[in-house]
């Protein structure tokens, strides 16, 4: 992870797009999801490390996730983010699950700590 004072314009080079959650409720009384576009900025993208790549398997599924740092900066559109909303890279559309994030004091960035899940395959075949 690069730290925030190193960052240059140059190194935010991925446009990603943040999403929040709404929830309609049906006429039988359940709810639907749907994501709704915040905001698309530029991004810088860290992989946290190569150890971070997890697995578990719950029930008879294998689950593996890859966790990232994504720094973008602070800005009126950006400090609403949440930490239930989903980032997608607008290159290739996946999309990540945000853990949390942290303002720096200066409120200059925001490093989002986001997990994607990575496909996988039936353990037992």
């Amino acid at each position: 992870m690069a730290f925030i004072s190193n960052i240059k314009a140059g190194d935010f080079n991925l446009r990603v797009i943040l999403k929040n959650k709404t929830f309609t409720q049906s006429d039988f009384g359940g709810f639907s999801e749907s994501l709704n576009t915040v905001t698309t900025v530029w991004a810088n993208k860290n992989v946290k490390s190569l150890r971070d790549v997890k697995e578990k398997v719950e029930g008879e599924e294998r689950e593996s996730y890859a966790r990232f740092v994504f720094t973008i900066r602070y800005s009126s559109e950006t400090k609403v983010i949440k930490s239930n909303w989903i980032l997608e890279e607008a290159s290739s559309n996946d999309q990540y699950e945000i853990l949390g994030f942290v303002v720096d004091p200066r409120k200059e960035f925001i490093e989002i700590f986001a997990k994607e899940y990575l496909p996988t395959q039936n353990p037992n075949g």
